[in-house]
């Protein structure tokens, strides 16, 4: 099974107990000193959370804003719904109830409930929902981002083939979202730097069949399946879908 080497590292004595009582609850171990023994190390200072990848000295840290320009453009853009992930999951339908069972950093979950779907996300990953968390913390100093988090967005921690596989009939979603990690292919392009941190942290996602097996059971309209554009459909062809510059979403219609 695939395991990624994380540390906590403190960038400041001013949050050295943060860091220590955060390297308690992930189970990570706290380190003194940066090194690049460890695959990823989980910066904490007095402004958020970044993951760090040591072998990539000249690449800044990443840390999660949920108030970023690009977010803020796609939330606020006056054709917001034309956006291929809207259009995807059906909005602007009123009261649609999306489970993204592959949040990540939850941009894109994020971005469902700003534009008005209720939205459960969920991670498997500790680290990252830490990450989230903190990003949210931050972001509910907005006023507007607050309402949208208290509204619309609920994070859980867990593994989404479990939850789904209990989940009762009325308590399924209209649309459950899939952004599975797949193998790149051995000549593709170094992808950017948010991509090759969940890569560092998942590795392949190998029980993206499963998920998707549950999902088209439990999803009462859709499962939607982000792919790269050029990439063959997952599974079984998809009842049709939406295909933009780089990438594209198949949508499985449940009847």
């Amino acid at each position: 099974m695939y395991s990624c080497r994380i540390a906590v590292y403190a960038e400041q004595k001013t949050v050295q107990e943060k860091a220590c009582l955060l390297a308690e609850e992930l189970s990570y171990p706290l380190i003194s000193e940066l090194s690049e023994t460890w695959d990823l190390l989980l910066l904490v200072n007095e402004e958020y959370l970044a993951l760090r990848d040591p072998h990539q000295q000249k690449q800044k840290p990443f840390w999660i804003d949920f108030g970023d320009k690009n977010l803020e453009n796609r939330r606020l853009w006056s054709g917001k719904y034309k956006e291929l992930l809207a259009r995807a999951v059906g909005l602007p339908r009123i009261n649609l109830k999306v489970f993204d069972a592959t949040a990540g950093f939850a941009r894109e979950s994020f971005l469902l409930a700003a534009l008005g779907a209720s939205v459960t996300a969920v991670e498997r990953m500790p680290v990252l929902i830490a990450l989230i968390r903190d990003g949210i913390f931050r972001a509910k100093k907005n006023p507007e981002l607050a309402r949208i988090f208290e509204q619309k967005f609920h994070l859980i921690s867990g593994d989404s083939r479990s939850i789904l596989a209990t989940l009762p009939p009325e308590e399924c979603p209209d649309v459950i979202y899939l952004d599975p990690m797949f193998p790149e292919r051995k000549k593709s392009a170094l992808v950017k730097k948010e991509m090759r941190l969940l890569r560092l942290l998942n590795g392949f996602e190998e029980s993206a069949e499963e998920l998707f097996l549950l999902a088209c059971q439990k999803a009462r309209r859709r499962v939607v399946v982000k792919r790269p554009i050029h990439a063959p459909p997952f599974k079984e062809k998809p009842s049709f879908s939406y295909t933009g510059e780089h990438t594209r979403f198949d949508l499985y219609v449940r009847f």
